[in-house]
């Protein structure tokens, strides 16, 4: 069957984001509410982060958020990526994470860096399938064994585009 068809936009209220963070919250190890409250975090996606969110028939779906400020590395970094169980399979994903790297290109920046749940081995698949690759390997949270993927995003100085990461980043990689 074909899933329905995702709108994309940048605006959501708080409220709507606060709950739909909160239903995704236990996917995520460690909690995002072991971390911080849940409300402040929609409030602060909302006035401070790059976002997109997907609806299907009014419905939020899902949702990315990056922070495009970091202008003298022009690193752009993913705080966030969340599908709803029922819109999972489509590709609504990997559409999400191509909407953040086109507004972040737009904003400047040359690169994205996310980190996630070194045991979440689908979701380290995932960004290796979109051009990710694994730069470093830490523990975090305590206990918390997470791995930062890197894509470079944008055209270099010389204008040619970037499609891999730096040789150095090579030499840092740590394949799963």
């Amino acid at each position: 069957a074909i899933a329905p068809s995702s709108t994309f936009h940048s605006t959501v209220a708080q409220p709507e984001l606060a709950a739909f963070l909160q239903r995704l919250d236990t996917e995520f190890d460690p909690p995002l509410s072991t971390r911080t409250d849940i409300g402040d975090y929609a409030t602060k996606m909302i006035a401070k982060a790059t976002l997109v969110v997907a609806r299907r028939e009014d419905q939020l779906v899902g949702v990315a958020a990056a922070y495009c400020n970091d202008t003298s590395s022009k690193i752009a970094y993913m705080t966030y990526l969340g599908v709803a169980p029922e819109a999972r399979g489509g590709g609504l994903g990997g559409q999400l994470v191509t909407e953040i790297i086109r507004l972040a290109t737009q904003q400047g920046m040359r690169s994205l860096e996310l980190q996630t749940d070194a045991g979440r081995e689908a979701a380290v698949r995932f960004y290796l399938r979109l051009g990710f690759h694994v730069v470093a390997s830490y523990e975090r949270f305590g206990g918390f064994h997470a791995v930062r993927l890197k894509r470079t995003i944008a055209a270099d100085s010389t204008g040619k585009p970037a499609t891999k990461a730096s040789s150095a980043d090579e030499h840092r990689q740590n394949p799963l």
